[in-house]
């Protein structure tokens, strides 16, 4: 009897010792794939200081065109920057979001040709003037250089929402066309404000989708608008 008892005895640590060694060969293999006792534990990697963004635009110039005149618009644009994070004794909390980037972009904020048909005098030959109908038109278009503050606020572990304020550059040019003879361009040059919204999707540490929409004022022979630009881009740490 004694002896069954200890033989039981002996099975039972057995017993106890295997399921402790599977449990640290358990936490040992969670241990390399990032698993930790309450969930992922995040890479120990450091994030890009930097990174380029490239992106395509569906835009509205938000110049009115001419009374009269047939408007042809131009939507389709890009983006493109250079943004650096901020050091770390720069940057600002505000609640949930942290303002921590700086980024400097070129962006084509659209265009539209307005045509129609205007009277003019005209000359028949050497010296007789006439009056006729002559096709006008007009191409207006835009573009800005700006500089930005990105606010970024956390949404899920890849999801990141980011609000951009800043200040934009830009150059307004019409080019006028009688019956398809250049009659020259003007450009005009503004500052103007700049403003932005949208998310980020992460898809390793230094490759990012980002979406969003943008928006500032344009000018053009005394009419003016307001500029919007849906973006569909990526971002490139290094």
């Amino acid at each position: 009897m004694t002896s069954q008892i200890k033989r039981k005895g002996m099975g039972m640590g057995s017993t106890a010792a295997c399921r402790q060694g599977w449990r640290r060969m358990a936490w040992a293999a969670a241990a390399l794939v990032g698993i930790g006792p309450s969930g992922p534990v995040l890479a120990q990697t450091v994030a890009p200081n930097a990174y380029v963004l490239a992106a395509v635009s569906h835009g509205k110039l938000g110049i009115a065109c001419a009374a009269g005149a047939h408007c042809e618009a131009r939507q389709l644009g890009g983006r493109v920057a250079v943004g650096a994070n901020l050091p770390t004794a720069w940057r600002l909390a505000l609640g949930p979001a942290v303002l921590d980037t700086v980024e400097v972009g070129y962006s084509q904020l659209g265009s539209h040709v307005q045509t129609q048909g205007v009277s003019k005098t005209v000359f028949v030959g050497t010296a007789t003037p006439a009056r006729r109908v002559v096709q006008s038109k007009v191409d207006v278009s835009a573009v800005a250089l700006t500089l930005d503050a990105l606010t970024h606020a956390r949404l899920a572990d890849d999801l990141t929402a980011w609000l951009r304020v800043g200040l934009a550059a830009v150059a307004t040019t019409a080019k006028s066309f009688d019956d398809g003879a250049s009659l020259g361009s003007v450009t005009e040059n503004h500052l103007a404000p700049h403003l932005g919204l949208g998310v980020d999707w992460a898809l390793t540490q230094a490759v990012v989708l980002s979406a969003g929409v943008d928006s500032t004022r344009v000018s053009a022979s005394g009419a003016s608008g307001r500029s919007m630009a849906l973006h569909l881009g990526a971002k490139v740490g290094f």
